[in-house]
């Protein structure tokens, strides 16, 4: 079972325009992998839909 979370809103310095935090991820769904090949997973959606490519993927707790 794995999270997908959506990157936080970056914080940026109002004087110099740099990113001074990526702020806190949102947690969008979780999956379950099925099946594993040598270069690609399977995974079935528990929750959530419409992930993104830049979404955050980690083990669920």
């Amino acid at each position: 079972m794995f999270d997908i979370y959506q990157p936080g809103t970056p914080i940026l310095d109002p004087v110099t325009g740099a990113t001074i935090s990526q702020g806190d991820p949102t947690i969008v769904g979780r999956v379950r992998v099925v099946r594993t090949e040598r270069y690609a997973s399977y995974c079935d959606v528990v929750t959530g839909s419409k992930f993104d490519i830049k979404d955050i993927v980690k083990p669920a707790t």
